[in-house]
């Protein structure tokens, strides 16, 4: 997407009628209930809504945007972006079905898997409370 086009979109993200727009007040209740609302989760919440229901936006580069338009609000420019890129260091590398099959086929640990501590009961399984129902050529005979 061109540049001129994203403004476009951006502008059209600005002038939404997120106040008219039924769906989005729906959603809103449930914002205003919750004890940590505030202005950044807000536009947090209009950003996704017009991602999802009206056209595609990148809440990154709308953030850009904001900043450097001469219009933009202190709120826009304010807010550092909580999301932290992982270093190379700790980034792990993505694995295939092939290569994870192979790690569990070697006994090997997969990396970022969860360690379970799964142990037998060694007790005997409990009896069925409930009748056996019939098979349909069970009860035709009798």
């Amino acid at each position: 997407m061109c540049l001129r086009e994203m403004e476009a979109v951006f502008l059209r993200f600005d002038s939404f009628d997120f106040e008219a727009d039924r769906r989005f007040q729906d959603g809103l209740k449930d914002l205003k209930k919750s004890k940590n609302s505030s202005e950044e989760k807000l536009h947090e919440l209009k950003l996704f809504f017009y991602n999802r229901f009206v056209e595609p936006i990148d809440r990154h580069s709308y953030t850009h945007w904001s900043c450097a338009s001469p219009r933009g609000t202190a709120r826009d420019c304010d807010t550092t972006d909580t999301r932290t890129e992982p270093s190379a260091d700790t980034q792990q590398k993505q694995l295939s079905f092939a290569e994870v099959m192979r790690l569990v086929q070697d006994g090997q640990e997969v990396p970022g898997g969860a360690k379970l501590e799964v142990k037998p009961t060694n007790q005997n399984p409990t009896e069925s409370q409930m009748e056996r129902r019939l098979k349909p050529w069970e009860t035709c005979g009798s």
